[in-house]
């Protein structure tokens, strides 16, 4: 079940439409990089649409619930290198967004939680679900000894949780659960999120059909529309990543 590294299937967040010469000055690293931000955007939002779609509990802040599901979904469904390839690559846009916005007092009324609050909870949850293979992860992320003693029972009781739900998706077989709604214009993030929506059929089938789409929303952003079933990821998104590089 696990996905090897394929270099279309890793692609990211960002700021302004990215332009077709923006994709052309990058070399394939640097569109690696881009992909693997969006993967965990895409796969927060599938966090949504799962509690939504299976009505599953949710004991806190259901941001925060969604957080978790992307890193268990990583974590699960890739190899080692390719998962941390994304983490890291999906962090590093996360600091920067927190750095551009400052030290400022976070905004305690937000949905989400501060920024890198965020960071450090999904850098210890990464590195607790294989610590054997992802010591240079830790201290790359200098996530402090005390706190990483601690990252293998908190991921594990993600596992025990988030997993057997999981598992019912996976017992059900391959299907066309999630459905790809073609875009008006092609690009490697469109190629991406068309990878994962095909890779996801291939392993497990939903309780509900659910659309993904990539389009133009006028910000970099991601979203779950309970409405009608979708996740959308804005196309704004991947230049937030690209300005970084």
């Amino acid at each position: 079940m696990l996905k090897p590294l394929v270099l279309s299937a890793l692609i990211a967040l960002s700021a302004g439409p990215a332009l077709s010469q923006d994709w052309d000055a990058l070399d394939d690293d640097q569109i690696a990089e881009v992909t693997g931000s969006i993967t965990t955007d895409l796969y927060h939002e599938m966090g949504h649409a799962l509690i939504d779609i299976m009505d599953l509990p949710v004991l806190g802040n259901e941001e925060d619930a969604a957080d978790i599901m992307s890193v268990f979904l990583i974590n699960s469904l890739w190899e080692n290198e390719p998962a941390e390839q994304v983490m890291r690559a999906s962090l590093a846009t996360w600091e920067s967004i927190a750095e551009s916005r400052g030290e400022g007092d976070p905004d305690w009324w937000d949905v989400h939680g501060p920024d890198k609050k965020r960071i450090a909870t999904m850098a210890c949850l990464f590195y607790g679900a294989d610590p054997d293979a992802r010591g240079q992860f830790a201290a790359d992320l200098e996530i402090p000894e005390d706190r990483a003693s601690s990252c293998p029972e908190e991921y594990s009781q993600i596992d025990e949780s988030w997993g057997q739900f999981f598992q019912q998706l996976v017992d059900a077989g391959p299907g066309k659960s999630i459905v790809w709604e073609e875009p008006e214009v092609e690009d490697p993030l469109t190629d991406a999120i068309r990878d994962e929506v095909e890779y996801f059929n291939s392993i497990l089938t939903l309780p509900a059909t659910l659309v993904v789409r990539v389009a133009p929303c006028g910000q970099a952003n991601a979203f779950y529309d309970p409405s009608d079933v979708s996740i959308t990821i804005c196309s704004e998104s991947a230049q937030q990543v690209i300005d970084r590089l």
